[in-house]
């Protein structure tokens, strides 16, 4: 190895949106804030205690890694990893960049941790390959070259910025060009040791550097010592330019990871040079560092004490305290061991020692921490009109640890296309064969209408793999160019139901079912269903893939697979553990494809199934681990105010243990012995989904599965001359407003048939006909998106003056001198208004090349869900102190109130 300062590149500035709770390191408020002191606990910095090496090209090591409770991990492309690994390793970073920008963190995940990516010096990537990484707004798929930069000096650092801005590597003594994008150096030779005061004068970038002794002593030709006295100058050089750097130093690995009193030692060490942290090359090294390098309690409470007794004698120099004489750099250090960034940075912050003991203490021992809050306070609480003049200090922890913009994770694209209106319809009978639609997939001789009933015919007259072939050119051709451009481009489509089966799963899914003599024909046919999501995300629609046929049968009809005419999914063991596998498979195949909206279990589930809900039960929570994310759709068997009450119980879990659960009930008013004796102005009068509103604001979620224009012939016979076409298209209209109103989307049945365009079955009939609008929202043009953009940014802060008013006037009215906490009203507005804009921008920002804009279609599951990410947000940065919740619920109706502002601001009609 050359003489280098080497450099370990912070995701977290590049992938922000990714890596939750991670701030940019900011020169000039930072460094402000963190000259001259003298402990770890510097006011402004993240704690970087345990410095946790992972090699990453292995998959399991960084599972593991994330798991574990170390302050920074740095995934290894450097020494830890061979040459011949090393391109696996980039692509396990881009694999975990790619699903946390997705997804986030899995359950059990270290969220709060600080990921890093630590490179090799020599040629290691070039210009070219760092183009994805100018943007914190799409993870980096490009981590697949090697740079060859300058190394012994500042310009080592302003290289890595300018590579990742795009510019020219600069020259020697030319660093002041660079970008300030966060590093880490890693000093491990003397050219770098000696060139600290190049360091001290550059403008580089650094948020912290690591000295590596074992490079450092390679390097000089020294072995490693017990009591590492010769390695004092290299380690002294490092933690003093951090200190006057006011960034962290962190110390070198311990060797001994099986001795942990080495280590214990080490750390002790470490501290008393001033140290801030240490690396780490095994997980049981972790909670020894972590322990060692925060304040002890002894430490916090005399700093607490001390800077009590500094305000109560109003002394600006010396003290006598405690029997001995303290002064200035005394409370330095008491005050850098008290205090912790709050959720604001470093405008003001929180003295966790006194939180703890008494308001008192610290309102007397703080003062100027105190006035930086109340000026916070008093534009929150007391400049609205009706306030009612609440102090700040009566609930300090609470008070104080107030949300704000990167409180909560940002939307990501997955989110967007789950969680959007759907406008759709459904892509019936491609999957799972239905006669009535496609009867050109039966062969001649077939016996009954349902998909057995066409494969068996199509083998018994040619053959298996004649069979499959005609299956596939099937599935290969019944959507065109010219279909997928329709429902994009003129019906306004964000999304389609695509039906399936068991057995569309492939081979082994028809094992033991009456599908295994024919399971040859699908082979192929799960690919061909990713094919036409990757097809349809290409159009800018999502896919809800619908488990429309499962083993047994989940009724008894031959859209359920086969023409048995029972329902005997239920009752089976084996078929129900089928349908578990079938789920996982679908979750586990589909947890990169963020265009995959949800899975529906269950399609039409007979009235009252024995042992559904415990089903739905297992289902779900075997998926969690799988995708937590993926929403679940479930059957409401005809039953939807029972299966809404289940969706509420669930989705009150949905961080801890259950994935999002939204109902699916289906809307037809042409079976009913009741609906057929109504004429079509009774029907359309008729046009209802009343139980929704009984849960509103709940947490409970619905779309219409299935729905049409259709009326039976009873009802048709009570018209006369031509009105049918005007009546049935009066019918949809209604159904539509009715759906976009109450559901999270609808689903018209169906787009496709032999018989195209489809009369009152057929969605493109009904689309030309005016029976389906999708509403102003969905087809505006660009122009006016961005026109309605600026006009809700504009208007931004006087919506939100307004409804904090209305609240707290009304709450205020309703309940005098009740102690509101009114400011989680506005942190809710600033979330819900920041999640409607990024709902409404989505195809803009994404190059969706598409009319129209998107709006939350989940209201309620979606809000249900930002609640609970703001309890989980806050108790984690609560560190132990228990939370009085009572006025939680103030944030959720801010955050309504911010997606209502933002929604009325644009001035689209929904849909």
């Amino acid at each position: 190895m050359t003489g280098r300062a080497r450099l370990v590149g912070r995701l977290t500035g590049l992938f922000q949106h990714a890596v939750k709770n991670s701030r940019p390191f900011h020169a000039s408020r930072d460094l402000q804030s963190t000259a001259g002191k003298g402990h770890s606990l510097l006011r402004g910095s993240r704690p970087r205690r345990s410095f946790f090496y992972v090699p990453a090209h292995k998959t399991s090591y960084i599972k593991k890694a994330l798991g574990s409770n170390a302050d920074c991990i740095v995934l290894d492309l450097e020494d830890g990893v061979a040459e011949s690994e090393k391109e696996t390793a980039r692509q396990n970073i881009r694999d975990l960049l790619q699903r946390l920008s997705h997804e986030g963190y899995h359950k059990g995940e270290n969220h709060a941790a600080e990921l890093c990516v630590r490179i090799n010096h020599e040629g290691w990537i070039e210009a070219d390959a760092w183009g994805d990484l100018k943007s914190p707004q799409a993870p980096s798929t490009a981590l697949d070259k090697d740079l060859d930069l300058l190394t012994n000096s500042p310009d080592d650092i302003s290289n890595v910025n300018n590579v990742v801005s795009g510019k020219r590597l600069v020259n020697h003594g030319d660093s002041s060009a660079s970008d300030n994008q966060p590093v880490i150096a890693l000093f491990e030779t003397p050219r770098a040791i000696m060139n600290v005061g190049d360091f001290m004068k550059s403008k580089s970038p650094m948020v912290a550097i690591v000295f590596a002794a074992e490079d450092y002593a390679a390097s000089t030709g020294i072995p490693r010592m017990e009591g590492l006295m010769n390695m004092l100058f290299a380690r002294s050089a490092v933690v003093n330019l951090c200190k006057a750097l006011g960034i962290p130093p962190i110390d070198m690995v311990c060797q001994a990871i099986r001795d942990t009193t080495v280590l214990e030692r080490e750390c002790l060490n470490a501290l008393e040079m001033g140290f801030e942290g240490k690396q780490v090359v095994h997980p049981d090294q972790i909670e020894i560092v972590n322990r060692n390098f925060s304040p002890a309690k002894d430490d916090l409470d005399y700093s607490v004490r001390v800077l009590v007794a500094r305000k109560q004698q109003q002394r600006a120099g010396a003290i006598e305290f405690e029997g001995k004489m303290v002064d200035m750099p005394v409370f330095r250090k008491a005050e850098d061991i008290s205090f912790e960034t709050g959720p604001r940075g470093s405008d003001y912050t929180i003295a966790r020692g006194s939180l703890k003991h008494s308001v008192a203490r610290m309102r007397h021992a703080f003062k100027e921490i105190t006035d930086g809050i109340k000026q916070r306070a008093n534009e929150r609480l007391h400049n609205s009109p009706g306030s009612g003049g609440q102090s700040s200090a009566r609930r300090p922890f609470q008070a104080y640890f107030a949300a704000n913009g990167d409180l909560l994770a940002q939307a990501q694209e997955r989110d967007v296309l789950a969680y959007r209106y759907h406008h759709g319809t459904n892509l019936g009978a491609i999957f799972v064969a239905e006669r009535w639609l496609f009867g050109n997939l039966f062969a001649d001789g077939a016996t009954g209408d349902s998909e057995l009933d066409a494969v068996k015919s199509q083998v018994s007259k040619h053959g298996v793999d004649t069979a499959r072939t005609n299956f596939e050119a099937f599935w290969a051709t019944v959507m065109t160019t010219q279909d997928w451009e329709y429902l994009a481009n003129t019906a306004n489509v964000t999304t389609v139901r695509l039906p399936i089966g068991y057995f569309t799963l492939g081979a082994d899914f028809c094992r033991n079912t009456p599908f295994e003599r024919y399971a040859a024909v699908y082979a192929n046919a799960w690919t061909f269903v990713k094919q036409f999501v990757t097809t349809a995300a290409s159009y800018g629609i999502g896919t809800l893939i619908d488990l429309h046929a499962l083993p047994g049968g989940a009724n008894g009809d031959s859209h359920s697979g086969t023409s048995s005419g029972k329902a005997e999914l239920w009752n089976s063991a084996r078929n129900l553990n089928l349908a578990l596998e079938c789920a996982k498979f679908i979750a586990r195949e589909t947890s990169s494809m963020p265009s995959v909206v949800g899975l529906q279990l269950v399609n039409e589930a007979i009235w009252q199934a024995p042992g559904m809900y415990q089903f739905y039960d297992s289902v779900i929570d075997a998926l969690h681990p799988i995708n937590p994310r993926l929403v679940v759709y479930i059957s409401d068997a005809w039953d939807v105010s029972t299966a809404l009450r289940y969706s509420i119980t669930r989705n009150a879990q949905l961080l801890s243990s259950s994935c999002p659960v939204v109902v699916d009930t289906h809307k037809y008013y042409c079976f009913a012995e009741e609906d057929k004796k109504l004429n079509p102005w009774q029907i359309i009068d008729k046009v209802a989904l009343s139980e929704v509103d009984t849960v509103a604001g709940q947490g409970a979620g619905v779309i219409v599965g299935e729905y049409s224009c259709v009326m039976d012939g009873r009802s048709w016979g009570n018209i006369q001359g031509d009105q049918r076409k005007d009546l049935a298209t009066k019918f949809g209209q209604k159904q539509i407003a009715r759906w976009q109103k109450s559901s999270g989307g609808s689903f018209f049945w169906t787009y496709k048939m032999a018989w195209m365009p489809g009369g009152e079955w057929g969605f493109k009939e009904q689309t030309t006909n005016g029976a389906l609008p999708a509403g102003s929202l969905a087809s505006a043009k660009e122009s006016a998106v961005r026109d309605a953009l600026a006009r809700a940014q504009g208007s931004r802060e006087a919506l939100k003056r307004a409804s904090f008013d209305q609240h707290v006037n009304y709450w205020n009215g309703v309940a005098p001198g009740q102690p509101f906490e009114h400011f989680r009203f506005q942190d809710g507005w600033d979330i819900g208004f920041g999640d409607a804009l990024i709902f409404f921008t989505y195809r803009l920002n994404n190059g969706v090349k598409r009319a129209g804009a998107d709006r939350i279609g989940m209201l309620d599951v979606w809000a249900k869900r930002r609640e609970l990410e703001y309890e989980e947000s806050l108790t984690m940065r609560a560190n132990g102190y228990e939370l009085d919740k009572t006025y939680f619920w103030e944030f959720g109706h801010g955050l309504r109130a911010g997606i209502r502002d933002f929604e009325q601001a644009v001035g689209f009609e929904s849909g």
